[in-house]
Parts: C-alpha cells; sequence; structure tokens
C-alpha cells in the first residue's frame, strides 16, 4: 500500500506492508547505484514479514523512488530528517547495505551488509571513470567540486563529501545470513527463498526488542 509522509522539504511516497500488526519496522534502503536492484527483493521481505504479523513502512527518500525532489538538490542532511519524519510508531529499523548509514537514531536496529559511504562511492566513481576512460582518482576530484553524475546518480558536492565520510554507527545485529550479493546484479532481481530467510532473521530479532 502507497501512502505520502512529510518531510520539511516536502512530500514524499512511503510503501507499506503489514498495516494494522502490532509491530511495524521502518526499512532503509540501499542507497544511489544499489537502491534499484535491491529494491524488488526488498520488497519481498516485506511481504514475508507481513505475513508474520510483522509491519513495515519503506519511504522513498528525497530524490530517490518517486519523489519529485532532483537528487542533485539534495544533501545527507535531507535523508536523515525524512528518515526522521517517517519514524513514528515503530520499534526499530530494517537497514539494507547503505541503508545502514541513516539508522543511527534508532532503537533496534537489523542489517543486511552494511556498507560505507566511502565504498559505495568508490564502485560508483570506479564504474563512471571506466566508462569516460579516465582515473578514478580524477572523477573523485571533480564530485568534490562540482556536481557529478556517477553511474546515472547526479549528485551534488555537498552530499558526496558527507557520503564520503558517513560511516554506519555501531548496531547490536547485523545478519550473518549468507545469500546472493543482488545489490552487484546487473539488473534488479529478486531471491524468494533468500528473502523468505532474511525475513525469518528479521521476526526472531523483533522478540529481542522488547515490542
Amino acid at each position: 500500500m502507497s501512502e505520502i509522509y512529510r518531510w520539511r522539504g516536502g512530500a514524499e511516497h512511503v510503501l507499506r506492508h503489514g498495516a494494522g500488526s502490532p509491530v511495524t519496522l521502518l526499512v532503509l534502503p540501499a542507497l544511489l547505484e544499489e537502491a534499484n536492484r535491491m529494491r524488488r527483493f526488498t520488497a519481498s521481505v516485506m511481504r514475508h514479514l507481513a505475513a508474520q504479523n510483522i509491519g513495515t513502512i519503506l519511504p522513498d527518500l528525497p530524490g530517490t523512488g518517486e519523489s519529485e525532489t532532483p537528487l542533485n538538490n539534495v544533501n545527507l542532511l535531507d535523508w536523515h530528517d525524512a528518515v526522521s519524519a517517517v519514524s513514528g510508531n515503530v520499534i526499530g529499523s530494517v537497514a539494507i547495505r547503505g541503508g545502514a548509514l541513516l539508522d543511527g537514531a534508532s532503537k533496534n536496529r537489523w542489517r543486511l551488509a552494511p556498507e560505507s559511504g566511502e565504498r559505495l562511492l568508490r564502485d560508483m566513481t570506479r564504474a563512471t571513470a571506466l566508462s569516460a576512460g579516465v582515473p578514478a582518482s580524477e572523477i573523485d576530484r571533480q564530485a568534490r567540486k562540482v556536481t557529478t553524475r556517477l553511474a546515472g546518480n547526479v549528485i551534488n558536492p555537498t552530499l558526496y563529501v558527507a557520503l564520503h565520510d558517513a560511516a554506519p554507527v555501531e548496531a547490536a545485529h547485523i545478519t550473518t545470513v549468507e545469500g546472493p550479493k543482488l545489490w552487484r546484479a546487473a539488473e534488479p532481481s529478486d531471491d524468494p527463498a533468500f528473502a523468505k530467510l532474511i525475513a525469518d532473521d528479521i521476526f526472531a530479532w523483533t522478540k529481542t526488542c522488547g515490542a
């Protein structure tokens, strides 16, 4: 079910599964280049959780998904503000990859393969450099000074530098379930069996959250 949430910069969409469940989790998606690759899988996990009576909400961050805010106008603080705006009545967060950069305010944190902003940007910078036929260091220098398209994402220097310096805070739970690295797939994909394993791990984790 699609809904709208409001933050200080406007209104954005949020996907909800399991409305009316006694427990609700905030899902923080993979970021930038990995976001589209992981969207179907993330929605599958949410559906599995709804079947176990766990509600979830997945916001479109400003500049991502169906957002009408241009990504080149977004900074990291905007994403943190948006997360705060949509976090009411949740017992904790489920962060996927770069989403773990945004879960620092959550009391309870579950993560799948959390990644630093530096490593996320490194992959995008290398891909852009390879396409342009220039050294990755040149793309990095450029992105720190002017708005730059990195692997299809138009990122301003403020966001680039803030992400480069961002790292996940310490978390109580990081899943060790082995599975495919869907964030590296050539196309958006899903893995129903892996989604079920992840949902089961999250379900067990919620029992430790004092809900």
